[in-house]
């Protein structure tokens, strides 16, 4: 009889019909959409590829932690490809919302794919995530949209500033390159102008080219015979600011060249090759900084993608964890995300700290100044807000 009743025993823990009554019930689960707005293919498909892996990450590592599990919720990823191309992102955002039902948005990063949702996401209301920096996209009056990186107005300054005081020696002249995109016509303005006010440093030369360009000769000459020794390249695709330094040095021309943002991304590195020793970059993200959870987000993310990440991902990693905190709070529901999200104070994250207001919807306000030297990115400075 005893063997009869052990066999019974193990036959019920086998099956999973005698459970501890110690542990936790798990609820049932509760599916919560995200809709991940991207560049899978096209001119900006190097940053697709990053905004792909860091979601994926967050989503693997949130439906695995215990107090989310427990309350019976699991993130689902729909993703979305605009080929690069902003006609296109308005529809993935209207299948996202009306035929996938995604709770809130992330995506897409280049700023001319964002500014395109603008309107569709606005009239059809979800909480937004943004990673672009440019400062347009939180001054139309849209009260969906939360940005996780240091926008244009405030990383632009910093970034003159820098320049300024870190690069212009005795006898430099200062020269502008930029985009003819809303990114780069933006930093343009911006650099120009505050280098100017603060400073007295006036552009000897300022040039422009379309995104995607093949031939940069006459721009680049024109720098070099104003005497340009220090320029600020500004353009959102890695490919054509590696194509710029590379075709620079080819001509015999080697200033200082202070890029934004796509220098902290790998592929400008790739694609510079030697050309892109020297070069200096603006970022809000820099992944040799010591913060423990950024290095644990950096060695999972090169784990499973076999490079870093560049920094636009990072904070759409951060923005994954901050939601499922609040869903844990106030659940899925998208009006209260927003309401959340609006109400978020002094929120660490591993970029930084975040804080939003319903009036203020850039959550963070800060700056690393990095260096390519002999293959890797070094640091140089970190900046905050100025006042």
């Amino acid at each position: 009889m005893r063997k009869l009743n052990f066999l019974i025993l193990i036959g019920l823990l086998v099956t999973g019909v005698l459970v501890d009554s110690a542990t936790p019930e798990v609820m049932p689960v509760k599916v919560v959409n995200i809709g991940s707005l991207n560049h899978i293919t096209g001119l900006y498909a190097s940053w697709g590829e990053h905004q792909t892996v860091a979601v994926a990450l967050a989503v693997e590592e949130i439906n695995n932690w215990d107090k989310f599990r427990r309350a019976g919720y699991r993130f689902n990823i729909f993703t979305y490809d605009d080929a690069s191309i902003p006609g296109n992102a308005p529809l993935m955002v209207r299948k996202a919302i009306l035929d996938d039902k995604c709770s809130f948005l992330v995506g897409p990063i280049v700023s001319t794919c964002v500014l395109s949702n603008m309107a569709i996401v606005k009239e059809l209301g979800r909480p937004w995530i943004i990673t672009s920096v440019v400062d347009k996209i939180t001054e139309m009056d849209n009260p969906w949209v939360f940005r996780f990186v240091c926008p244009n107005r405030i990383g632009l300054r910093l970034s003159a500033d820098f320049i300024a005081t870190k690069l212009m020696k005795t006898g430099n002249k200062f020269g502008m390159f930029s985009a003819n995109t809303e990114y780069g016509q933006t930093a343009k303005g911006i650099l120009n102008g505050y280098l100017k006010d603060k400073f007295g440093i006036i552009a000897v030369a300022d040039v422009s080219h379309d995104t995607g360009s093949l031939d940069n000769t006459a721009q680049i000459l024109k720098l070099k015979a104003a005497g340009a020794t220090v320029v600020a390249l500004w353009s959102a695709a890695p490919a054509d600011c590696a194509l710029v330094v590379k075709q620079a040095k080819e001509l015999g021309y080697t200033p200082v060249w202070m890029v934004g943002d796509v220098g902290n991304n790998p592929k400008f590195l790739e694609l510079a090759k030697d050309a892109a020793e020297g070069v200096y970059s603006a970022t809000t993200v820099f992944n040799g900084a010591p913060d423990p959870g950024l290095q644990k987000f950096v060695k999972n993310f090169t784990t499973k993608a076999g490079k870093e990440p560049s920094w636009v991902c990072v904070g759409q990693y951060d923005a994954l964890w901050l939601i499922a905190e609040i869903i844990l709070k106030v659940g899925p529901d998208p009006d209260k995300i927003k309401a959340s999200l609006e109400n978020t104070s002094n929120w660490e994250g591993i970029v930084g700290t975040y804080t939003f207001t319903p009036k203020d919807r850039n959550g963070i306000k800060s700056q690393y100044f990095v260096k390519w030297e002999n293959g890797k990115l070094v640091m140089v400075s970190k900046m905050g807000e100025l006042k």
